[in-house]
């Protein structure tokens, strides 16, 4: 093979290469990427649920997201960080308020890492859904968290205590 042509198959090579890198692929999203992008979807919004399944042989995040008188649930793809779909939900919100459910404000998000540790460190696992409401008037964390034996077990936490108030084990896993 002569240098001539092997240097024009090497350059040809690199365009290739290049312009393939060149286009931007879709990029995998993580909780917090998925929380970011449901935010996004409402003014003022905060997320006060975020659930990960596989949903048509796909990973997503649904993520629920709120403000004071709008709600809408956010379903993120894993895999590409797209939106799949938005379904309002602002009379779940509604009935949420008028049994006393709703947090009216964005929890602080040093409180909610603090109580996912927490959970995480009564039973170790991967956490699959999180979920923050208001319950006897103090806001607690739920957490459903899968173990390493293919359970599923929901811990609550208190918001400002960080005090475990229930373990249940042995739930389906999902």
């Amino acid at each position: 093979m002569s240098a001539k042509y092997s240097c024009q198959i090497f350059f040809l090579v690199c365009a290739v290469l290049l312009s393939c890198a060149a286009e931007k692929p879709d990029t995998p999203a993580s909780k917090d990427v998925a929380e970011q992008i449901a935010r996004q979807q409402l003014s003022n919004g905060y997320v006060t649920s975020v659930k990960q399944v596989v949903d048509f042989g796909r990973l997503v995040y649904k993520v629920f997201v709120q403000n004071d008188s709008l709600a809408k649930r956010v379903t993120v793809d894993a895999a590409t960080s797209r939106i799949i779909e938005i379904i309002d939900r602002t009379e779940e919100l509604r009935e949420a308020v008028a049994e006393g459910e709703n947090v009216p404000h964005a929890i602080c998000p040093i409180a909610r890492a603090a109580a996912e540790t927490k959970a995480l460190q009564a039973v170790p696992g991967s956490i699959k859904r999180w979920k923050v409401l208001k319950e006897n008037n103090r806001i607690i964390h739920k957490f459903d968290i899968a173990t390493a034996e293919r359970e599923e077990a929901r811990i609550i936490v208190d918001d400002s205590t960080q005090e475990i108030l229930a373990i249940e084990h042995s739930l389906p896993a999902r």
